[in-house]
């Protein structure tokens, strides 16, 4: 597969993956979400023992931008041939955050 595709590919992967983890209403990832970092519309408080860097973490899509799109390289990297794993992380990385901000602004009322 060329370079430039499978980067593409990559980095729409960890965006979507992004997505589903922060922002998404799938209701098994909507109840965890919800324990980690509440919904005060909902009246719902994060769990006691979550400390505030997992209650920040799990809401922030730059954060878990991140995450994703290293697992995501890193099964790549395992399964096919990914020229330089470490510079995708990197750039899929900030391609999934750019495009989750990209998304929050345009559909912004």
């Amino acid at each position: 597969m060329h370079p430039v595709l499978s980067f593409v590919l990559l980095a729409l992967t960890s965006y979507r993956l992004t997505r589903l983890l922060v922002v998404d209403k799938f209701p098994p990832i909507l109840w965890v979400r919800e324990r980690l970092t509440g919904n005060e519309d909902e009246g719902i408080y994060p769990w006691r023992w979550v400390p505030f860097w997992l209650e920040y973490l799990a809401g922030c899509y730059w954060c878990v931008g991140v995450w994703t799109a290293g697992a995501v390289t890193l099964l790549a990297a395992w399964t096919m041939d990914v020229p330089y794993p470490l510079l995708y992380w990197g750039g899929c990385a900030a391609v999934a955050s750019w495009l989750c901000h990209l998304e929050e602004f345009l559909t912004r009322r």
